[in-house]
């Protein structure tokens, strides 16, 4: 892995990031679909914030920063930018086609790149405004629009099928 800084060191930083993508991505569809949803953070289709816990680990994007953290140990957490991020889904993306099976010739790894790890990378994080986790506003937000989908799918399912829109 190579910090910011330039230097090739193998950390906490690089351990949370793959551990991350094995524990809660674990395949190509899910990382297109992490990619999908950080593009359009990026490009500001959708706003940043708390993203969500998965198996083992939360995410969540302030200030171009995407925060990443496991749930069962204290140490592993990583900050990156957006576009390391997307670098690192792109890569993964890559590497998880590749379905190689032989120990003798396992697949290549990848660099991944991050700004800050540890403890640090929470700091920078929550200095920014970051937080993991739903406010009640956010919680009664999620409520409506899941009532909402739900009364939508009522209306498109006509005698037990659904129609196409």
């Amino acid at each position: 892995m190579i910090a910011s800084d330039g230097t090739v060191r193998l950390g906490r930083g690089a351990e949370e990031i793959a551990a991350w993508l094995v524990d809660d991505l674990r395949d190509t569809a899910s990382a297109k679909s992490w990619l999908e949803r950080i593009l359009t953070i990026k490009n500001g289709v959708e706003n940043e914030g708390y993203l969500g816990t998965g198996n083992a680990h939360s995410i969540g994007v302030k200030d171009g920063l995407v925060y990443l953290e496991c749930s069962y140990v204290d140490e592993l957490k990583v900050a990156l930018t957006i576009d390391q991020m997307i670098a690192v889904l792109n890569s993964y993306i890559v590497f998880s086609k590749k379905k190689r099976r032989d120990i003798n010739n396992p697949p290549a790894s990848f660099l991944v790149e991050f700004e800050l790890e540890g403890e640090a990378a929470w700091e920078k994080y929550s200095n920014l405004g970051g937080m993991l986790g739903w406010t009640k506003e956010d919680v009664k937000k999620n409520n409506a629009k899941l009532k909402k989908s739900k009364s939508n799918e009522k209306l498109m399912n006509i005698s037990g099928r659904k129609s196409e829109l």
